[in-house]
């Protein structure tokens, strides 16, 4: 099987497990408050790998009171690697007056890792497999504010705990 075969079925199956977690969410009977929230595409960078990212993310509504329920996936580009990464998060949102808020949490991330290997010229040796799966968790914080209009913005910052970006910050236009 090819790279990009195997990139192709892997990212198949990550979006076929967000259509999934979105079912389950907005199924009945699962909480009233449940359902789709906020959603928006976001752009930033990571550190190790040293990316640009750009992606999307959807927020599914309260789980608890304040706690809200947050996917959100990136295609990162540079530092020789095409990274796709899939976050799954549960945001505590501090209660303020104003017309921001801050949040904070964490949650499970699956990365994806393309790396692209420069063989010398004339190189005719075996080729590795270039690519890689992992699993780790990340911490998450960040302020959002409201723009009116059904717009609000966000800057996030993403900490990585064991084989995801060390570092993301991201920062988002959000729809609701």
């Amino acid at each position: 099987m090819t790279t990009k075969l195997r990139s192709a079925s892997l990212v198949t199956r990550t979006l076929g497990g967000l259509l999934a977690l979105a079912l389950v969410a907005a199924a009945p009977g699962t909480s009233n408050a449940m359902g789709l929230e906020e959603y928006g595409p976001r752009v930033g960078f990571s550190i190790d790998p040293d990316q640009f990212t750009i992606g999307a993310f959807a927020d599914w509504g309260e789980l608890g009171k304040q706690t809200h329920l947050v996917t959100s996936g990136d295609l990162g580009f540079g530092d020789n690697i095409f990274s796709v990464l899939i976050n799954g998060d549960v945001f505590y949102r501090f209660n303020t007056d104003k017309d921001f808020y801050p949040y904070a949490g964490g949650g499970i991330a699956i990365g994806y890792y393309d790396f692209d290997i420069n063989y010398p010229a004339g190189y005719n040796g075996p080729r590795v497999d270039s690519s890689t799966t992992e699993v780790g968790l990340s911490l998450v914080g960040g302020v959002t504010k409201d723009l009116g209009g059904y717009k609000s913005g966000t800057l996030e910052l993403r900490l990585g705990i064991s084989d995801v970006p060390d570092v993301k910050i991201t920062a988002q236009l959000g729809f609701f």
